[in-house]
């Protein structure tokens, strides 16, 4: 069942692709091509935990001291608490902590309660860490908490996964891996610490299919 929902899903986006050519050679070629970057895309339910030293090691040799890593919650601070470890088992100086960014997001009141970080980022080479960085909505109001708390030195950005699209011009410093995706498609991470298992998830938007 699952498998006839996903031909359906990739004839139906490959029939979008040809548009008015009704060429077959070119529709099986682009399901074939489709079909391939399905297969990608299963494999970026990724070792996260892999990626997540790699980034680790590239925060070590971007020669930033004592840097102070905010997570974006839900899972760009449990990101940060992972990457946090690894940094202390390479006896790497830093602080770790988590921003609320909801009262600066530019769709709320304004008259939200805004809230400042246990510890101050002024004069701190700050890493703000998120799991999927898609429009830069979510880290420009990050990035504004961080600010009210204190000025920062300077500000880095550590995505899990960067799908595109933006809207603002953000981008990461520190990249786990980069996925095209299309505006209909949604991606999830999970993290054991929270959900079942670590994967990375990518759903065309009201289907149940993953893809």
């Amino acid at each position: 069942m699952e498998k006839l929902v996903l031909l359906k899903i990739l004839v139906f986006h490959s029939l979008e692709k040809i548009g008015k050519n009704n060429n077959l050679n070119n529709l099986f070629g682009i399901i074939k091509l489709t079909l391939n970057d399905a297969c990608e895309h299963r494999k970026d339910k990724m070792k996260i935990d892999k990626i997540l030293f790699r980034l680790s090691k590239e925060i070590i040799e971007s020669n930033t001291p004592n840097p102070y890593l905010i997570g974006i919650p839900k899972r760009g601070d449990l990101l940060a608490q992972r990457i946090s470890k690894n940094l202390l088992s390479e006896n790497f100086k830093h602080d770790v902590g988590s921003v609320n960014y909801l009262p600066f997001r530019d769709d709320l009141d304004e008259s939200v309660a805004k809230s400042i970080l246990d510890k101050s980022p002024k004069d701190r080479d700050v890493i703000l860490i998120d799991d999927v960085i898609y429009t830069g909505r979510t880290l420009r109001a990050s990035i504004e908490a961080v600010i009210y708390s204190g000025r920062p030195k300077t500000i880095a950005l550590l995505c899990l996964v960067d799908r595109g699209h933006r809207e603002l011009p953000i981008s990461p410093t520190f990249i786990g891996k980069n996925i095209p995706t299309n505006q209909n498609e949604y991606v999830s991470v999970f993290l054991n610490e929270i959900d079942v298992e670590d994967k990375v998830e990518i759903k065309i938007r009201g289907s149940n299919s993953i893809i």
